[in-house]
């Protein structure tokens, strides 16, 4: 991803450009420019399981091996009511949007902010090869709503079905293009993003629409997420820090906005951002199927600089993937040395850094939120300060490595 500007002839071929993007994310962050704001000035969205979510008092225990609880008492969430919704507005019946998961509710209000912000009326896009990819692995609405068959929802089927994220947005907008929700766990909204670009490139859509999506309000996805330990006792992100325990979990929705490079440039669209490449693999056999590849990271960002063109030693910063858990932080920064790092001294190191820290990890779109804050990172030409570094990680070597937390 780069900031564009003055090109050689022919190289917009297979470029994309990022033309329109919205969010909807933890605390103040409710959109872009909030979003902004608080990386910008150093904030975080931290806060105590809202009490209006679920009795967290009840699921909680200091031991996390302890069935049948989870030992977190914070997490990253969205202020608000998160069940306000003008159904009507997007000509949904109340009977519908009871049984609507809030996922797909939230969805819909942040693609039409998106759109409004690339400056495409919803009109013109009716019947259109616009294709819409969402990534999301989160179903905790399902699991209240359909406990007792006496009291489910009539409309609960289409409600909750994972598929519908995706469908839901094509139908309210009526798009004809490509519509799949995708889930690939916690990469799933950089794959919608990768998906969406393939699917510009060949010619299937000539808009697309790349999201990811997550809302916490239930204990049932909680407790086994702490039974694996791969979630931090205070919920937050201390990525590259010694304190790295595991992960602070989050909530949002990110949208963006995707064309041509050719095309917007030719309708003189505004272009946030210009994507040169993307590439997607995966980590194979590990010691163990959450852990990831050094190998794997490093193979994957070099086809990408190689299928791009772009110069290796030109990157100055990398938006890690930074969840905060001891394997996961080593393995990346080892990578990013690895890729990034051979002609690098001490005193010109890569930058790196993750949004986590601010606004917790957003599993099924942390990478649009990612990719959201690199956008802005590369447009206001600012690095946000990375949160939560005290106690550089003893298993990472910054100095020898040639890194710097930002």
């Amino acid at each position: 991803m780069e900031a564009l500007g003055p090109r050689p002839d022919g190289e917009t071929e297979n470029a994309i450009a990022v033309v329109g993007m919205a969010c909807r994310f933890p605390g103040d962050a409710d959109n872009i420019e909030n979003f902004w704001e608080m990386i910008r000035d150093g904030r975080d969205a931290w806060s105590e399981i809202p009490s209006d979510r679920f009795n967290a008092k009840g699921w909680y225990h200091p031991d996390p091996n302890r069935p049948g609880s989870f030992h977190i008492r914070g997490a990253h969430f969205i202020k608000g009511d998160i069940a306000a919704f003008d159904a009507p507005f997007f000509s949904i019946s109340t009977a519908e949007a009871v049984s609507m998961d809030p996922q797909q509710r939230m969805l819909l209000e942040v693609v039409y902010e998106a759109l409004d912000s690339a400056g495409i009326p919803m009109a013109s896009l009716s019947n259109s090869a616009t294709s819409v990819y969402c990534g999301s692995f989160v179903r905790d609405y399902e699991q209240p709503c359909m406990r007792d068959p006496d009291t489910t929802p009539p409309y609960s089927a289409t409600g909750n079905g994972i598929a519908i994220l995706a469908n839901r947005i094509s139908h309210a907008f009526d798009f004809a293009g490509t519509s799949q929700t995708i889930d690939t766990g916690c990469s799933a909204s950089m794959i919608a993003v990768h998906q969406a670009c393939k699917s510009l490139l060949s010619g299937e859509s000539n808009i697309g629409i790349a999201a990811g999506v997550g809302l916490i309000f239930s204990p049932n996805t909680l407790v086994p997420m702490a039974n694996l330990n791969i979630l931090g006792s205070d919920g937050r992100c201390y990525t590259f820090d010694e304190r790295a325990n595991g992960y602070g979990r989050g909530e949002g929705a990110g949208v963006i906005v995707l064309k041509r490079l050719k095309d917007a440039i030719a309708s003189n669209d505004t272009i946030r951002a210009v994507i040169r490449a993307t590439a997607s693999n995966q980590d194979g056999h590990t010691q163990g199927i959450t852990l990831p590849s050094q190998a794997r990271q490093v193979q994957n960002m070099s086809d990408i600089y190689r299928k791009s063109g772009l110069d290796i030693t030109r990157t100055a910063y990398m938006e890690c993937h930074g969840t905060g858990t001891q394997v996961g932080d080593v393995k990346e920064t080892q990578a990013a040395t690895e890729l990034f790092c051979k002609h690098r001294t001490t005193e010109n190191p890569l930058i790196i850094g993750s949004v986590k820290t601010n606004i917790g990890h957003l599993e099924g779109s942390a990478g649009v939120a990612g990719l959201i804050k690199g956008i802005l990172t590369v447009e206001r030409g600012f690095i946000p300060k990375h949160l939560n570094f005290k106690s550089p990680n003893k298993q990472i070597d910054f100095d020898r490595m040639k890194l710097k937390v930002g």
